[in-house]
């Protein structure tokens, strides 16, 4: 494996929250991951973006992670979105029937 998965999260007021991805996401960073997503969309009226462009890899763990981010958002009446990904990424989140829910940038393979 290469790189830990890395996730910085930029701010735009008034309530946007973008989540940029980078490296590798197996099962070690998908708690963290969940963790962090979550904690975004907890408040009600926020819109997280997830940019997946620079993720190598990620595993089921992280696509669950990013799932349960956004039936959490569902519930709590904010927005998730996946607003960039990675030929890989957007392979998963195919796979998983995800790309389908999380915006046009999720899919397209």
């Amino acid at each position: 494996m290469g790189p830990h998965g890395r996730v910085q999260v930029e701010f735009t007021p008034p309530s946007t929250y973008r989540v940029i991805m980078r490296g590798e996401f197996d099962d070690e960073e998908a708690e963290t991951l969940r963790q962090t997503l979550c904690r975004l969309v907890e408040a009600a009226d926020r819109t997280v973006e997830v940019d997946m462009a620079d993720v190598a890899f990620i595993g089921s763990g992280g696509a669950a992670a990013v799932l349960a981010a956004f039936d959490l958002a569902v519930w709590s009446g904010s927005t998730l979105h996946v607003s960039a990904a990675s030929p890989f990424a957007q392979r998963l989140l195919h796979v998983v029937g995800l790309d389908q829910v999380l915006g046009p940038d999720a899919g397209g393979v």
